[in-house]
């Protein structure tokens, strides 16, 4: 706040009798806990609520946890949003799988949405377990609204990839060590490997591979 209002004197050097604009400190908190944190700035100073020379900063303050969906308005980017930031950390109901399928479903036929809407698939991909996916994909079957199901399905899919292939360059750089050890450079090699076939070509090749080079030659 303090870094804003100095931006607004600077640049405003030749009205300085203007008064400084307002700022309205918003947080919105989304975690597991039950937030047990301050809730205003003068908390944090020795007296502070009692001293009249300390600024208070009092936020609006809205755990997410706690706010009904229906009471989540404004525009669809910001509902979209503020709904997905919300179930990001709790356990997706039947219902809510429902409200952020819809969201995703109207989100995708505005321009000015859909790169929120493709974020929301990769994260969710990424913090939601097996059985919250494969909800979410069964209740875009469900409601018929396939582009959002589509959505779902080709980021799991891809974050499932992506964790075999790490899965295999790090069995892979274990038993080369092992069996002939690494230098880091070779390791670095291993580990920064993005080619599926190349990996499977060196684990298939390290099983009788009487050399290390016979195992590496296969990666690019």
């Amino acid at each position: 706040m303090a870094t804003i209002w100095q931006r607004h004197a600077t640049a405003r050097k030749r009205h300085r009798n203007e008064p400084l604009p307002e700022i309205l400190p918003v947080v919105l908190y989304h975690g597991e806990e039950r937030w047990d944190a301050p809730l205003q700035f003068a908390e944090l100073i020795a007296n502070g609520p009692d001293s009249p020379h300390v600024p208070h900063y009092r936020p609006v303050f809205v755990d997410l946890a706690e706010l009904p969906d229906e009471q989540i308005t404004g525009s669809l980017r910001a509902v979209l949003g503020l709904v997905a930031l919300k179930y990001s950390r709790l356990r997706l109901e039947q219902s809510a799988m429902d409200l952020l399928t819809e969201l995703l479903h109207l989100g995708q036929g505005d321009p000015a949405v859909r790169h929120l809407v493709r974020v929301v698939h990769r994260i969710y991909a990424q913090v939601k377990d097996t059985g919250e996916v494969d909800g979410l994909v069964a209740a875009a079957s469900r409601l018929g609204y396939h582009e959002v199901e589509d959505g779902y399905m080709t980021f799991a899919q891809d974050m499932l990839e992506k964790g075999s292939m790490q899965c295999s360059r790090e069995v892979l750089a274990r038993q080369l060590d092992r069996k002939f050890g690494l230098t880091d450079a070779e390791r670095e090699r291993i580990l920064s490997c993005d080619d599926r076939d190349s990996l499977d070509a060196a684990l298939d090749e390290i099983i009788t591979a009487d050399e290390k080079a016979s195992v590496l030659n296969t990666l690019p």
